[in-house]
């Protein structure tokens, strides 16, 4: 079995911000990295994951996705976080389509992203512990790896990257376009999301009022 390589932006500035003093908005990247085989299947049929209990639909504003009190219910999440998440893809993948400079390094237009809803439930499912558990990592309190989480949802690809992003503005939540210009803004995540490699992608957002970040965004991306 291969051995998981994972490499934090040590260049990227946001990243070195110490946990006791976060700006306003935070991301921190992880870069691309081959991860290893998911493990044999068990040899009894495996238990599926439980949606989370179904919550009230929001309206969709004007520009994306229409956002439906059933595909709200359908999924289990909250309509308001479910149109958080449409907008990210969106505006993810219209960066791509522009092609983009990260740092020293210059990406051509890429093809766009298209929703894996395993990689989904597992961004979604890392937003929501990150504010449960009130920690801002890519690894998880009980030492879980960006694989470990994607593997357990489901997921059977090789290669993948991951960008989370935590904050909140004036007690408020930062809107899809801020995120996404923070991302472009980093190296790091800006190489994510440009990546020619990743296929697809699964958007999680959820908020936790109590938490010391307050939101948290995660993207999953698969090769």
């Amino acid at each position: 079995m291969c051995t998981t390589a994972v490499t934090l932006a040590a260049t990227d500035a946001s990243a070195q911000v110490t946990a006791a003093t976060p700006p306003p908005w935070w991301p921190f990247p992880l870069i691309v990295w081959p991860a290893p085989p998911p493990p044999p299947p068990p040899p009894t049929r495996p238990t599926p994951i439980s949606p989370a209990p179904s919550r009230p639909a929001y309206p969709r504003s004007s520009g994306g996705p229409q956002i439906t009190p059933e595909r709200a219910a359908a999924d289990g999440w909250r309509g308001d976080w479910a149109q958080m998440e449409d907008e990210i893809l969106v505006l993810t993948n219209q960066r791509r389509a522009a092609g983009a400079t990260c740092g020293d390094q210059t990406f051509g237009p890429a093809g766009p992203l298209t929703t894996d809803p395993i990689l989904r439930t597992a961004a979604r499912e890392h937003s929501q512990d990150m504010g449960a558990r009130n920690y801002f990592e890519h690894v998880s309190p009980d030492g879980r790896s960006p694989a470990d989480r994607m593997h357990a949802a489901g997921w059977a690809g090789r290669t993948a990257g991951e960008n989370i992003f935590a904050g909140e503005r004036n007690g408020g939540t930062l809107s899809a376009a801020e995120v996404v210009e923070g991302w472009m803004h980093s190296p790091g995540h800006c190489s994510n999301i440009m990546n020619p490699r990743f296929k697809t992608i699964g958007v999680g957002y959820a908020s936790t009022p109590h938490s010391r970040l307050g939101n948290y965004w995660t993207q999953d991306f698969g090769g």
